[in-house]
């Protein structure tokens, strides 16, 4: 599951999540675009997060959907 399924799916709002990673929404946002990559250090703050259901290598290596 992608972080975004995984706020969606939770009922969670991304300045939450942002709030717990300590990094602002916009990055978080950038991240979930898959428009710039996470560090390993955050990478694993999210698995951790997310209690593994979102993990690093999700984060770190996404894959597009051709949706």
């Amino acid at each position: 599951m992608n972080l975004k399924d995984f706020i969606r799916t939770n009922g969670l709002k991304q300045i939450f999540i942002a709030d717990k990673l300590g990094i602002s929404s916009c990055h978080l946002s950038l991240i979930m675009n898959g428009n710039t990559a996470p560090s390993k250090n955050l990478a694993i703050r999210i698995e951790h997060l997310t209690r593994g259901i979102v993990t690093k290598e999700e984060v770190m290596f996404p894959v597009s959907s051709s949706k």
